[in-house]
């Protein structure tokens, strides 16, 4: 049996990056991107790009590591209905259509913390429904990591 593995890569081409262990910013750089890997940085002609490449420009932009959020509780996704017990909204709606609404949205969620630079995130306290529903965002290319803990076991 033979394997065969993808190879790819993507250039970031004239992107200034934002070295956070020398606390400096690097204009000009040319960033290779092989396997969702980043495998070089070099100033702009440094490294040859291949015709065909996938390009990104990065003119004008800022290329930062991946933050994380190291604490948050899908359970409590921010909604002005998930804390009755800070907040009793119940009478304008329930909790439970809360859930139901954060589980079916879960997806755009996770888009959003993409989109704001933030490549994992921990629920230091989930339920078992999201501990059940993270299996399904596993390697998608949307989802930041999700690390879970598993339920709490008491707020007190």
């Amino acid at each position: 049996m033979f394997g065969f593995t993808t190879f790819s890569q993507t250039y970031v081409a004239n992107v200034n990056v934002v070295d956070v262990i020398n606390k400096k910013l690097i204009p000009g750089q040319t960033v290779v991107v092989t396997n969702n890997i980043i495998s070089a940085i070099k100033p702009i002609g440094k490294i040859k790009i291949p015709a065909d490449a996938k390009i990104i420009e990065g003119v004008g932009k800022y290329l930062i590591p991946g933050l994380t959020d190291a604490h948050v509780h899908f359970f409590q996704s921010g909604g002005l209905y998930t804390r009755p017990d800070g907040l009793d909204l119940r009478k304008y709606s329930s909790y439970e259509k809360e859930m139901d609404w954060v589980h079916s949205n879960m997806e755009d969620l996770l888009r959003r913390y993409m989109q704001m630079g933030i490549t994992s995130v921990i629920d230091v306290g989930a339920t078992y429904s999201f501990l059940k529903q993270r299996d399904s965002f596993v390697n998608k290319n949307y989802s930041p990591t999700i690390y879970m803990t598993g339920p709490l076991l008491t707020s007190y």
